[in-house]
């Protein structure tokens, strides 16, 4: 297939404003990335994807190391006669070691054409850019919540959601601080034939019983919960509501869960 004209002109346009932008004469050919532009592919990569900029995302200069937490839970307030109260700054962490990971997203010669008849040139270029930064953002997120293992070459067809890209976070957990982990049977039944009636109170305990007692009105704690869980909440919410407040309460539950975002 043959690019159209108006293709052409479009995909010229972008690769100038890609040249331009990462300060080299030929985007076809490989090219280092500057520190200042990397800043700003990093920026887009957490914007195009909300969750990503509510998580610690850490730049590290070695391949292996440790990443340090500084600080513990302690108070560090308080007073002591004849003398200065004082507390010290708990250091722990754990170590890391990076692994070499190619991202990709490629465009068909058809799908060009179509993008380029959506709109103006720069409606093509914010397709293109979104094309990549999207998609790379969202991988972050799968081989985040998903990874289990490091293989030497992926397979997306058996694993599709990145287990295999890399290890990731629940995965650190359970190797790392499997303490941390509740694994007894947790039932939800919305009917009441389970543990619990609601997810409120799931999380309400959750919170007032496995988290350190020094973080649980910390306000910058959230809960993370699976959509299978929010929508059969909703749905039992959605069939037992008679008034509008009940209404929206049930719309609303997905933003706020045991009085937690």
């Amino acid at each position: 297939m043959n690019l159209t004209e108006l293709a052409k002109a479009c995909l010229l346009a972008y690769n100038t404003n890609m040249a331009k932008n990462y300060g080299t004469a030929d985007v076809s050919k490989q090219f280092a990335v500057t520190g200042p532009m990397e800043t700003k592919l990093k920026a887009a990569l957490l914007d195009s994807v909300e969750f990503l900029s509510m998580i610690t995302m850490m730049d590290v200069d070695q391949i292996k190391g440790q990443v340090v937490k500084v600080g513990n839970y302690s108070i560090a307030t308080g007073r002591k006669k004849d003398g200065r109260f004082n507390t010290t700054n708990g250091v722990d962490g754990h170590d890391y070691e990076l692994t070499e990971t190619d991202s990709c997203a490629s465009v068909p010669w058809a799908t060009l054409a179509v993008w380029a008849n959506a709109g103006s040139t720069n409606q093509f270029m914010q397709l293109m850019s979104q094309n990549a930064t999207q998609r790379f953002a969202l991988d972050m997120l799968r081989v985040g919540f998903n990874g289990t293992s490091i293989a030497e070459n992926s397979d997306p067809a058996t694993n599709p959601m990145g287990e295999d890209v890399n290890k990731g976070w629940h995965q650190i957990v359970k190797e790392k601080a499997a303490d941390q982990i509740m694994v007894d049977d947790v039932y939800f039944d919305p009917d009441g034939a389970g543990d619990y009636k609601t997810l409120d109170a799931i999380v309400t305990e959750l919170k007032n019983t496995l988290i350190h007692k020094t973080l649980r009105s910390d306000p910058r704690l959230v809960v993370l919960v699976g959509s299978d869980l929010t929508a059969a909440a909703q749905t039992h919410m959605m069939n037992q509501a008679d008034k509008p407040s009940e209404k929206v309460a049930a719309q609303q539950m997905d933003k706020n869960i045991g009085g937690l975002r």
